[in-house]
C-alpha cells in the first residue's frame, strides 16, 4: 500500500481494517485498508493492484510516537508527541 515516509508506528481500531500511522513527518494517517486486505487473499497468479483510502490526516510539530485507539470510545484516536 503507497505510503509516504517510514512508518514510525500503526495500530488498528479494535481489530478493524481501519488502521492509524504515523510516519517520521510527523503525520498521522487514518486508513481503511479492507481493499488492500483483501488483494493480499488473492491468488498468487492475480495481478495485485493495493491501495488504500485515506480517510483523514493530521500533523504533529514535532516527533513524537504515543499513538493508540480508546478501549472507551469506539473510533476515538489519541496520539502525542514530543512538544505534549
Amino acid at each position: 500500500m503507497p505510503h509516504r515516509g517510514a512508518i514510525n508506528r500503526i495500530r488498528s481500531m479494535h481489530g478493524s481494517p481501519i488502521v492509524a500511522t504515523w510516519n517520521e513527518d510527523g503525520e498521522v494517517g487514518i486508513y481503511n485498508v479492507s481493499s488492500a486486505l483483501e488483494e493480499v487473499e488473492r491468488p498468487q497468479s492475480a495481478k495485485k493492484q493495493f491501495g488504500g483510502c485515506k480517510i483523514s490526516s493530521f500533523k504533529h510539530k514535532m516527533e513524537g510516537y504515543a499513538l493508540d485507539w480508546s478501549s472507551l470510545t469506539y473510533g476515538r484516536l489519541a496520539s502525542g508527541s514530543c512538544d505534549s
